[in-house]
């Protein structure tokens, strides 16, 4: 694939969801930017605004409406990409109405113009991208501004009371009456007991540490990507809000539950 149309598909992936982004939008859009130039012709430019809104009847360029725009047209025309279309080129390149345009069909018709006019086009193509994207983040405000603070971490560890509790849990001493043997036995169950319950705490401490890293990851990546998803037009504001209240509770919910019923 040509090199300018590879880096110009990438951009227009790079555009708010409410973009058009077929291969036929992109010459559409790269035929009004040629029409824009200062080369063409103020008469043509008025002819072309009145019959895109109904105004007046589309017709197609005359040879004396000589710009970079006319001499692109006229390529096309004369290649197989027209056919079917050369008695409505016009109004096919700027309406977007060529249907079933090959990938390799709208990469010819970009690389018919000299490569400083496509980069050119490049560069006002990312300029208007990041216009409609600052727009959109003006008009719904960045997160920070609908006082969501989705990286803080208010979680307690629920390992924090087991020592008490086991302690606590752990079987009486005999009385010294008992005999010695006995108490032998018993005092080896107990420590063969506080050592299995030590290990235990061990155990729950480090599983309890390694579910909580993972979720905490898993839910920044999921509040990031639901922030792309808003700047780009995706979600609402309601929506991003409404998500990241849903969201954090349901971390908090899982983060308070012992490791153990986790779901």
């Amino acid at each position: 694939m040509p090199y300018h149309w590879y880096n110009l598909k990438n951009t227009y992936a790079g555009a708010p969801d409410c973009w058009q982004k077929h291969d036929m939008a992109i010459v559409s859009d790269l035929a009004w930017f040629l029409i824009g130039r200062d080369d063409t012709p103020e008469e043509f430019c008025s002819f072309v605004d009145n019959a895109n809104e109904g105004q007046e009847d589309w017709r197609e360029p005359r040879s004396s409406e000589h710009c970079l725009f006319k001499t692109w047209y006229d390529q096309i025309l004369v290649s197989e990409t027209s056919w079917g279309y050369r008695d409505s080129l016009l109004r096919t390149l700027l309406k977007g109405e060529f249907e079933n345009l090959t990938e390799n069909q709208a990469s010819f018709v970009i690389h018919l113009l000299p490569c400083e006019v496509i980069r050119s086009f490049i560069q006002h193509t990312k300029q208007q991208i990041m216009c409609d994207l600052e727009q959109l983040t003006q008009h719904f405000g960045e997160p920070q501004d609908l006082n969501i603070d989705y990286y803080s971490s208010s979680d307690e560890s629920y390992v924090d009371g087991l020592d008490d509790e086991d302690y606590d849990s752990m079987p009486e001493l005999q009385d010294a009456n008992d005999s010695s043997d006995q108490e032998s036995e018993e005092e080896r169950d107990e420590e063969s007991n506080e050592e299995s319950d030590e290990e235990s705490d061990d155990e729950t401490d480090y599983e309890t540490d390694v579910d909580s890293d993972k979720e905490d990851v898993e839910y920044e990546n999921d509040i990031e990507d639901a922030r792309n998803e808003f700047l780009q037009g995706a979600l609402t504001a309601q929506e991003f809000n409404e998500y990241i209240t849903i969201r954090t509770d349901s971390r908090d919910r899982t983060a308070s539950r012992p490791a153990y019923i986790r779901v």
